[in-house]
């Protein structure tokens, strides 16, 4: 459990911001408060920065089929919707459309939101404990279920799930 405190992830500072301008930063900050009442501010914050961070990841690694969490998948939501800005950040930090690919419901064996953490841990990625469920790891899929439109079928494969929907 020391590591875990002694990872990037405890840092409560935002890292991610930077990647888009100031004026666009507020509003969708604003945003995911509007759309969310009962979130602070700070709360919105981490979401959007998590949600920034996961889409960097996504540019800077691409093929993994990394998943969200479920609060960093808010984030992405709110961002999407600014479709003209999106597309530019997209294209500005990947070089290509970073697709949403939800999976409707049907349960991906990639590894989603455990394998995503994992890496981001293996690789020193800072990431926020408070937005990244770190007490699921055992879960087989993230957010909604969805990845970042990647197909990697060479994922890690569903362990011991807690999620109930590998049951046969």
């Amino acid at each position: 459990m020391e590591a875990i405190r002694e990872h990037p992830a405890m840092q409560a500072e935002l890292q991610y911001n930077h990647l888009i301008p100031d004026q666009l930063w507020n509003r969708l900050v604003a945003r995911v408060q509007r759309d969310n009442p009962l979130l602070s501010k700070e709360t919105a914050e981490m979401i959007m920065d998590g949600a920034l961070g996961f889409l960097k990841l996504c540019a800077d690694h691409p093929g993994n089929g990394f998943a969200p969490s479920k609060m960093v998948d808010i984030g992405w939501h709110t961002f999407l919707m600014y479709t003209k800005e999106y597309q530019e950040f997209c294209q500005r930090v990947a070089g290509r459309f970073i697709h949403h690919a939800p999976n409707d419901g049907e349960v991906k064996k990639t590894g989603g939101m455990a394998k995503t953490v994992r890496f981001m841990k293996k690789t020193g990625t800072p990431y926020d404990l408070r937005i990244w469920n770190i007490d699921n790891l055992n879960e087989c899929y993230g957010g909604d279920g969805g990845d970042a439109g990647d197909d990697d079928d060479g994922g890690d494969e569903c362990g011991e799930c807690n999620c109930g929907e590998c049951q046969d």
